[in-house]
């Protein structure tokens, strides 16, 4: 049976506690904290309506972008139809992949701006956006696409 004191456990303790020292430095923020963020903005028009989306990304040159759908507005279209589409594409502007993400069919097109909610970590360093916009309308829905390219 070992015998410990009080005073060597609590020695034992407060030294189990104690972190490791490296000679490695603890960055104090994350990279993407220390990089700024490139603010982009697109749009299209297709008979007399108008979709825009503007986001932001991050530019880690060769390893590719994390890239921010933020917002959407529609203009110029009846505020209360509420099933437009603000379909989404994070594509490799040489060609050669893409992700799309797709929407419900019920975004507003109130001429108000309205979250998207779409990022995702782009692995190419040649990375385009691009936003299609189906109008919701009695008859055919027209559809536009605006695209950025982020540099």
């Amino acid at each position: 049976m070992i015998k410990l004191s009080v005073t060597s456990l609590c020695l034992s303790l407060s030294l189990a506690c104690l972190p490791l020292t490296t000679n490695a430095a603890v960055p104090t923020q994350s990279d993407s904290g220390k990089m700024p963020s490139v603010a982009f903005s697109l749009s299209c028009s297709k008979d007399g309506f108008r979709g825009e989306a503007r986001g932001h990304y991050y530019n880690y040159g060769q390893n590719g972008r994390s890239v921010y759908v933020n917002q959407y507005r529609i203009l110029n279209a009846d505020p209360t139809r509420n099933k437009a589409n603000v379909n989404t594409t994070i594509a490799n502007a040489g060609g050669g992949g893409s992700k799309p993400f797709k929407s419900t069919d019920s975004m507003k097109q109130d001429g108000q701006w309205h979250d998207v909610g779409v990022s995702w970590h782009s692995p190419w360093p040649a990375t385009q956006v691009r936003v299609e916009f189906v109008f919701d309308k009695k008859g055919k829905d027209p559809r536009c696409e605006g695209a950025a390219n982020l540099g």
